[in-house]
């Protein structure tokens, strides 16, 4: 049985992903929640809850590979789901159909939005690339980075991309959009003792996350040259 893996997640969410453990007796993989909505994820199945009532109102099991993330959208109205086998689904909360997506040839570790664009996302992968994706046509990625090593973690501030790497390594991209198209240029790359498991960007400093979640260090970005 899992327990609740806490990567990625600020205080106030871990502690409703306790909550939703002890009151629903399940054992999570992954927690999130929008205004509406929260979804809860273990291995191969994703549950959409009530936000306000904690009520299940949908289940969700594409096929049995195991899930590496889900996220919402930017306007929480599509639930998005990364499996192993590198395919991503997309389906509306209103709806359980989903859309597949093949957007790596080796398992998809990572997802997120962008926050200067709220219709693309961000899949990363232990193929060791980095993807731009629009949420309105998937059927052509946006825009490829490579990671330089298999993506273990992966954080997208406004004007910063930081995909951390199995080789212990995270690397500060600067992004800026033109023309429709983000020009990546490499700032720095930082070194930690552990395999990194967990990236996040806070008041302008970046949190690096060890395998056994004990060692962190903080670096300041706008200090990077």
């Amino acid at each position: 049985m899992k327990s609740v893996e806490t990567w990625g997640w600020d205080h106030d969410t871990l502690q409703g992903a306790k909550i939703y453990q002890q009151q629903l007796g399940i054992f999570l993989r992954g927690f999130m929640r929008a205004e509406r909505h929260n979804i809860t994820w273990d291995e191969e199945t994703v549950k959409l809850w009530d936000a306000s009532t904690s009520r299940q109102l949908s289940i969700f099991t594409d096929y049995a590979i195991d899930i590496t993330g889900v996220l919402f959208s930017s306007d929480s109205n599509l639930v998005m789901a990364a499996y192993a086998d590198g395919n991503l689904s997309i389906r509306s909360v209103n709806d359980p159909t989903p859309t597949i997506v093949r957007c790596h040839p080796k398992a998809m570790t990572c997802l997120s939005t962008v926050p200067f664009f709220p219709h693309h996302f961000v899949t990363a992968s232990s193929d060791s690339t980095v993807k731009f994706w629009d949420i309105r046509n998937t059927s052509t990625c946006w825009q490829t980075t490579s990671a330089l090593s298999p993506v273990t973690a992966l954080h997208v501030g406004l004007g910063v991309l930081v995909p951390g790497g199995y080789d212990k390594k995270a690397r500060i991209f600067s992004i800026q959009p033109f023309n429709n198209q983000i020009p990546f240029g490499l700032m720095r790359t930082l070194s930690h003792p552990q395999r990194i498991t967990s990236i996040e960007g806070f008041q302008q400093n970046i949190i690096l996350g060890g395998k056994n979640g004990l060692i962190k260090r903080w670096y300041s970005p706008s200090s990077v040259k």
